[in-house]
């Protein structure tokens, strides 16, 4: 539901859009992490509404960030 949220909130807004907070169970520990999703649509689509947005999308490019490791390099 998290990763859904961010994804339908990029195409909506034809921006990059992030997560909330995710644990990762495959990780050691199971770490926190977010996702940031890039919505790339089809090529000289018309995406002037949510819904041809909707229509166009052809995929995300997304990264996952570790949440400790990303805070604590911004105040270090």
């Amino acid at each position: 539901p998290r990763r859904l949220a961010a994804l339908r909130k990029s195409i909506a807004t034809a921006r990059p859009s992030s997560s909330k907070k995710i644990i990762l169970s495959q990780r050691a520990g199971g770490s926190s992490v977010f996702q940031v999703y890039a919505p790339i649509f089809k090529y000289k689509s018309d995406i002037s509404s949510v819904a041809k947005r909707r229509r166009n999308i052809a995929g995300f490019l997304f990264a996952t960030f570790d949440v400790n490791l990303f805070f604590s390099s911004i105040y270090s």
